[in-house]
C-alpha cells in the first residue's frame, strides 16, 4: 500500500514504479474507468510481470463491470479472485483486513 507522500517536482511515473516493485501486495480497486484506463493497465501489467502477488477489489457492483473485466486487463486478471465492495462499510472491512496482513 502507497502510504508515502510525493513531493512537488516528482516524476509521477518513476515513483509509480517504485511504490510497485517495492510493494508486498498490489491492490487494485476495480471499476468500469480503471478498467478501461491505459495507465491502470500499464500498473497492473507492469506488477504481473513482477510477479506480485494481487488483490483485486471490485468497487462497482458486478452488472456494472463483469469480472474478469472485458477488454486488455481480462487475461490479467482470469482466473484471478476478486472481492467485491461496494459500500463504504465493506470498503472499511476489505482495508482492515488488508492491513492486518501485511
Amino acid at each position: 500500500m502507497d502510504i508515502q507522500q510525493m513531493s512537488v517536482g516528482d516524476n509521477l511515473l518513476e515513483q509509480i514504479d517504485k511504490g510497485i516493485r517495492s510493494s508486498d501486495l498490489f491492490c487494485s480497486f476495480i471499476s468500469s474507468e480503471y478498467a478501461e484506463s491505459q495507465n491502470c493497465r500499464k500498473e497492473v501489467l507492469l506488477a504481473d510481470n513482477l510477479k506480485k502477488p494481487m488483490l483485486s477489489i471490485l468497487v462497482q457492483p458486478p452488472s456494472r463491470i463483469p469480472w474478469p473485466p472485458t477488454g486488455p486487463m481480462g487475461p490479467v486478471f482470469a482466473g484471478s479472485l476478486y472481492v467485491e465492495c461496494v459500500s463504504d462499510s465493506q470498503l472499511d472491512d476489505v482495508v482492515n483486513a488488508v492491513k492486518a496482513r501485511v
